[in-house]
């Protein structure tokens, strides 16, 4: 696995963001972007052809207005 700072962020143009490179836009652990999914903050779907494994794709928009957001 890459260390954070190996990850590369993905182009602007992209309206979907896989939750590693989510973690490396907001500077925190893949874990706390589930967190994030599973408390409603960032919106996610899953892709799945059947017979294999699904891809999560969360909203751009979502990270950018969470990076937007005043830390409590």
């Amino acid at each position: 696995m890459k260390a954070r700072s190996e990850i590369e962020l993905p182009p602007s143009w992209r309206r979907e963001v896989r939750p590693r490179e989510a973690a490396a836009m907001i500077g925190c652990s893949q874990a706390f972007v589930y967190k994030l999914m599973k408390g409603g903050r960032l919106r996610s779907r899953v892709l799945v052809t059947q017979g294999t494994r699904g891809i999560r794709l969360i909203d751009r928009a979502d990270v950018e207005a969470f990076l937007g957001e005043p830390a409590a």
